[in-house]
């Protein structure tokens, strides 16, 4: 088992949303399926492209299911996202994720990693763990 199915298979285990995307996902591949980290864009397109092609599911469910992918399956650009972005993705508070978006405003785009760890109030192991999904382009 990959890393990355590994830890698909542990947010499935502790996310509010997982019945709801297993429910309208599930119907017709199986959840484990998803395997590639995406931009919140790239989801709500593919999300998109499976309600046209006869996924079946209400707004709220499908809002849900990008919820789901948001938090656990999203690549986040942190030298452009706005706060909202960064914080499912980071599985940060929306303030903690202002408070990036302001550091950057103030001292500059991130390069690395490491930089990032600066932002005061930002807990770096959680960073080194969801580095995959973070880019600094």
């Amino acid at each position: 088992m990959t890393l990355l199915a590994a830890l698909a298979f542990l947010a499935l285990q502790n996310d509010p949303d997982k019945a709801v995307f297993e429910k309208v996902c599930g119907k017709c591949h199986a959840a484990t399926m998803v395997h590639d980290l995406k931009t919140e864009e790239e989801w709500g397109e593919t999300v998109d492209n499976m309600a046209s092609i006869g996924a079946k599911g209400t707004e709220e469910e499908f809002n849900a299911v990008l919820r789901y992918l948001s938090r656990n399956f999203t690549k986040v650009n942190i030298n452009t996202a706005l706060a909202a972005q960064i914080a499912p993705v980071l599985d940060v508070t929306e303030a903690a994720a202002q408070t990036i978006v302001d550091y950057r405003t103030r001292q500059g785009p991130f390069g690395t990693l490491s930089d990032l760890a600066k932002v005061p109030g930002l807990d770096a192991k959680k960073l080194e763990a969801r580095k995959d999904r973070i880019a600094f382009r």
